[in-house]
């Protein structure tokens, strides 16, 4: 059996890298402040990726604001409660970090609100070489295409190429691309829903990645 040296991991960031599952339901929440309803359940919404989430809420309000304003006022609600977040295994993490491996972030949140989080509150000691958000994002129903960017940039081998994610969407890109799904159990989907979009390692907690950078051996090749 071939086993793999792990030589970069790509990150989603909400759910994943932070805990931040209160601070985007009550952005959204917070748009009723504008005579905004979001009919829409938890998942769904955790679902839609962030712009065209947006663009919905505009049009199940009969597009009484535009978008583009709903999307600054969830920012502005994020930027305040983003505000104390902390890297979810922060310490491990840069341990792994440590090794040589390249860390990137594909997001669908605003790479404003990402690059903001990471720059502060101790998250400034991991140091990510490559951090992508929405306005990136082509289809911001995947992330194959950044996933695919990052491997021709680095010319890594993507059998040795991690994307950790929590949702289903996030396990579908990486196995698109050819690259290691691993799906993390800190968002709203559960370890079987991860391995039917195709994860081939679940993990409760981001520390427990560095069981798999020395010696990933592959459900198939």
């Amino acid at each position: 059996m071939s086993v793999f040296m792990i030589e970069a991991i790509l990150f989603d960031f909400d759910m994943t890298l932070v805990n931040s599952r209160q601070f985007v339901n009550k952005s959204i929440y917070d748009l009723k402040e504008h005579g905004l309803e979001c009919n829409m359940t938890e998942k769904e919404i955790w679902s839609t990726p962030h712009i065209p989430l947006m663009k919905k809420i505009s049009e199940m309000n009969n597009y009484k604001h535009s978008w583009e304003n709903i999307n600054e006022w969830t920012k502005e609600a994020r930027h305040e409660y983003y505000g104390t977040s902390v890297i979810n295994d922060l310490n491990e993490l840069i341990k792994i970090k440590n090794k040589g491996i390249y860390f990137g972030l594909i997001s669908n949140n605003a790479r404003e609100i990402v690059n903001s989080v990471l720059s502060k509150n101790g998250n400034e000691k991991l140091k990510f070489e490559d951090v992508f958000g929405n306005e990136d994002l082509k289809d911001h129903n995947s992330k194959s295409e950044l996933i695919q960017f990052v491997i021709d940039k680095y010319k890594f081998d993507k059998k040795n190429v991690m994307y950790v994610g929590d949702s289903d969407k996030d396990m579908i890109s990486a196995k698109e691309v050819g690259v290691i799904p691993v799906g993390v159990l800190l968002g709203l989907h559960n370890s079987k829903e991860l391995k039917k979009a195709g994860a081939e390692i679940i993990i409760n907690e981001l520390k427990e990645l560095r069981k798999y950078i020395n010696n990933y051996s592959p459900i198939s090749l």
